[in-house]
């Protein structure tokens, strides 16, 4: 299940049922399983954002919730340091908006997105917000010290965009892929 942290340090559990098999109702429940998902994202980012950490790991959030999430990440209210996005499906347009949430993040030190078919466009997006330098962002992410891409389907493009900005970006001190 998801869990999520609140400022005191208690975990606060979301469940999640399993689901995704061949047949319709197997088929039916992990459709149910996306929605619900996704509901929970969007509840969880919508409200003022007082968590420091925050796991979604195998939830299958997908593109709408990357939005939320990346939405959340944009709030100047947001303290989020610790974000675990694995294995969910988020895909090249999710790592793309979340990129862009991070363009103002203040506050996340981490941010786990292995496992999650991101791509060269992905890992584009997220190495222009962590290239100090670039001349599309007004501003960037200089707080990110620890970023996960690992088995994202990442070629030459992607890793030298990233490779590029792990040179400029002083704070990254963990960049696997």
């Amino acid at each position: 299940g998801a869990k999520i942290k609140n400022k005191k340090k208690k975990p606060i559990i979301l469940q999640k049922e399993g689901g995704g098999g061949k047949n319709n109702d197997q088929t039916k429940q992990a459709d149910s399983n996306r929605e619900n998902n996704n509901n929970n994202v969007t509840t969880i980012t919508s409200s003022k954002c007082a968590l420091t950490e925050l796991s979604l790991a195998s939830n299958l959030i997908g593109a709408d919730g990357s939005t939320a999430i990346g939405k959340m990440l944009s709030q100047g209210s947001c303290r989020l340091q610790i974000l675990n996005l694995q294995n969910n499906t988020v895909g090249a347009f999710g790592a793309s908006v979340i990129a862009r949430g991070l363009a103002t993040n203040s506050s996340l030190k981490k941010l786990f997105l292995q496992r999650n078919d991101c791509g060269d466009s992905g890992a584009v997006a997220l190495a222009k917000v962590l290239n100090a330098h670039d001349k599309n962002y007004l501003v960037g992410n200089l707080t990110l010290v620890e970023l996960r891409l690992d088995y994202n389907a990442i070629g030459l493009v992607g890793k030298k965009a990233l490779r590029d900005a792990r040179r400029t970006n002083k704070v990254l001190e963990v960049l696997t892929v």
